[in-house]
């Protein structure tokens, strides 16, 4: 009887055990023409699968959100997409309009990709060029 109850409470435990999507620790530096690159939304975004995001910080870094609990993005090839945040909220509450800064081929058109490796922390760092007009 005891028996049949540990191979029963086995059983249950195994068949509780979920494995999430594979994916891995992303972080890095954004710069534009050499200066790092604050409040930029940085997305990966794989052929299958959830895109993760980040925001940078005022030097630039971001960490990879998969989901608001996790960390990283999915291990595989993705296409980057980098943007300056247009919308902001001044100190006195009020909605302040900037124009994007970072040129299409590295937002909407995007020439940049990223192959995000399993077992290792990612490091993806793009210092990315304005158009000169």
């Amino acid at each position: 009887m005891n028996h049949l109850r540990y191979v029963s409470l086995l059983f249950v435990a195994l068949a509780g055990c979920h494995y999430g999507p594979d994916i891995a620790p992303v972080s890095g530096r954004i710069s534009l023409d050499g200066r790092p690159l604050d409040l930029a939304e940085v997305s990966f975004e794989p052929r299958e699968g959830r895109a993760s995001h980040a925001l940078t910080e005022k030097d630039g870094h971001y960490e990879l959100h998969y989901t608001r609990d996790s960390m990283g993005g999915l291990v595989g090839s993705h296409t980057v997409r980098i943007k300056s945040l247009t919308e902001l909220t001044g100190p006195n509450g009020r909605s302040i309009v900037r124009p994007q800064m970072v040129p299409a081929r590295y937002n909407t058109k995007t020439e940049l990709h990223a192959e995000v490796e399993r077992g290792k922390q990612n490091e993806f760092d793009f210092d990315l060029k304005s158009d000169k007009k």
